[in-house]
């Protein structure tokens, strides 16, 4: 795979850095985390 499809910009800093395993489990683990903040404001406000 092109090195370059494996990089992610940092906003201000206009620079990029490079994806590895840790960042893809970490964004994962945080997709989960929000994912579940929001189920349980369902859950508690009776949303459907």
């Amino acid at each position: 795979m092109d090195n370059e499809k494996l990089k992610y910009p940092i906003g201000k800093f206009n620079k990029t850095a490079n994806i590895t395993n840790e960042h893809l489990g970490l964004y994962s683990w945080h997709c989960n985390h929000h994912l579940a903040h929001i189920t349980e404001a369902k859950k508690r406000n009776n949303w459907k």
